[in-house]
C-alpha cells in the first residue's frame, strides 16, 4: 500500500520537474527575443529626416554592415558616439543624433546589427565587434579631436565597451544595468538565469578596465533598471550620479535646453 501512495507523489514531481524544465527551455530558446525585442522591428520604415543628419553603412569585421547616423557640428572637434536602448533602431538615432549634436559636438549613433536594415543578428558579441568598429571610425575622423562615448540602457554596455578599450575620453551611461544577468535574474527569479542566460554583458567586470571620467544619468522611478543598478556601476567607476528625479526608464531628459542640460553639457566639454 505504502508503494501505491508513493506512486501519485513520484508522478506530480516528476511533472513539476518537467514543467519546470520546459519553461527554463522557453526561456533560454526566447531569450533574444526579450533582450532585443525592437531586432528587424524598423525593416522597410523610412527614417525620419532631420536636418543635417545623414545616415551610412559602416562595414564590420565579420564582412556585415550596420547603419549609423551622423549629425556634424560646425566648427566643433569633439565627437560623441552614443548607443540606444534596446527597443530603438535607426529611427531613434536620427533623432537622438540630432538632439546630442545641440551640446556643440559631432554625433555618430549606429544601429544595432539585426536591427532595421542593419545586417547581421542581434548579440553580445556582435554588439561588441560593432561598437569597436563605431569607436574606430570615429576615432579616424576625429583628428585630435576628442572621442567621448555614451550610451542609454542597453547602450551603456556598448559604451563600457568601447571605455574599457581606452578608445574614449569620457563615458556618459544613462539607465545602465550593472549586467544583464543581473536584471534578468531579478525578473526571473525562479530560474537559473547564469545557466541560461548567452548574452550576460556584464558592465562591472568591465568597470575595472574604465579608466576615464564617467557620468551616471538614472532615474528614480525606473521600473525596467532600477536606480540600484546604476548606483551600483556609478559606485564601481567612482562616477557621479546624477539621479533624474521622476524618470522612468524612457523618460530622462538628455537634451540641452533640459533639466539635466547644464550638468551634461559641464561634463561633456569638461577637460580630463
Amino acid at each position: 500500500m505504502r508503494a501505491v501512495r508513493r506512486r501519485p507523489l513520484l508522478q506530480l514531481i516528476a511533472t513539476i520537474g518537467l514543467v519546470y524544465a520546459g519553461f527554463c527551455l522557453l526561456l533560454f530558446l526566447a531569450q533574444e527575443k526579450l533582450i532585443f525585442p525592437a531586432a528587424a522591428a524598423g525593416r522597410g520604415q523610412p527614417l525620419p529626416v532631420a536636418s543635417q543628419v545623414a545616415s551610412e553603412w559602416l562595414p564590420l569585421d565579420d564582412g556585415s554592415r550596420v547603419r549609423v547616423a551622423f549629425a556634424p557640428c560646425a566648427g566643433a572637434s569633439d565627437w560623441l558616439l552614443f548607443f540606444c536602448g534596446n527597443g530603438e533602431d535607426l529611427r531613434s538615432g536620427v533623432l537622438r543624433a540630432a538632439s546630442l549634436r545641440g551640446y556643440g559636438l559631432n554625433v555618430v549613433v549606429p544601429e544595432y546589427p539585426g536591427y532595421g536594415e542593419s545586417e547581421g543578428a542581434p548579440g553580445q558579441a556582435a554588439i561588441e565587434r560593432m561598437a569597436l568598429a563605431a569607436a574606430r571610425m570615429v576615432r579616424a575622423r576625429a583628428g585630435q579631436g576628442r572621442v567621448l562615448v555614451g550610451g542609454s540602457s542597453l547602450g551603456s554596455f556598448a559604451a563600457m565597451r568601447v571605455a574599457a578599450e581606452g578608445l574614449a575620453a569620457r563615458v556618459l551611461l544613462v539607465a545602465p544595468f550593472t549586467s544583464v544577468r543581473a536584471v534578468a535574474a531579478q525578473s526571473f527569479p525562479w530560474f537559473p538565469v547564469a545557466w541560461l542566460l548567452r548574452h550576460p554583458m556584464d558592465n562591472l567586470a568591465l568597470a575595472a578596465r574604465v579608466a576615464v571620467p564617467a557620468l551616471v544619468v538614472h532615474g528614480d522611478r525606473d521600473q525596467v533598471i532600477p536606480l540600484r543598478y546604476g548606483e551600483g556601476l556609478a559606485k564601481a567607476l567612482g562616477a557621479r550620479l546624477i539621479v533624474a528625479h521622476g524618470c522612468g526608464h524612457n523618460d530622462v531628459p538628455l537634451e540641452g535646453s533640459g533639466p539635466l542640460g547644464a550638468d551634461l553639457r559641464a561634463f561633456l566639454h569638461g577637460g580630463d
